[in-house]
């Protein structure tokens, strides 16, 4: 999972996306707790690289990774399993991690409706597609 985030976030630096740097961990785990969700392991552990995007920006693929306070600001009132962690298109959809096991979390995309579907059965897989077919998890190519 360490070398898929770090070529994540090599990626963002590379074309231009200004990130924050990460919270303090019991910042992010604080943040699923006052959620009431689990947070598995590869959540944290790209928290623990990075912060998220700032002021929502967006990468090339027109996805955005939220930083700790806009996940516990959007997910207030998601009743949804998962946690909106970053969306398409400023609110074209949302992306949803969902607790699996202690070590994964699935990642869903949501409509902001009643619409949800899997588009990865992990977080790495999620940021593997993201850079590499980025169609297959519904973003825009680069």
């Amino acid at each position: 999972m360490q070398g898929t985030i770090s070529r994540a976030v090599a990626h963002w630096r590379a074309t231009g996306v200004v990130m924050l740097p990460p919270p303090p961990p019991e910042t992010i785990s604080t943040v699923w707790q006052r959620l009431g969700r689990p947070l598995a392991a590869d959540a944290a552990a790209l928290y623990g690289a990075i912060g998220g995007f700032e002021n929502s920006a967006m990468d090339n693929h027109l996805f955005s990774l939220w930083s700790a306070d806009q996940i516990a600001e959007e997910n207030a009132l998601n009743s949804s399993p998962g946690v909106l962690f970053g969306d398409f298109l400023i609110f074209g959809h949302g992306y949803a991690v969902q607790f699996e096991s202690p070590d994964r979390s699935s990642v869903w995309l949501e409509d902001f409706g009643d619409v949800r579907w899997q588009v990865a059965s992990s977080l790495e897989d999620f940021l593997i597609r993201l850079l590499d077919d980025p169609r297959s998890v519904n973003l825009m190519p680069g």
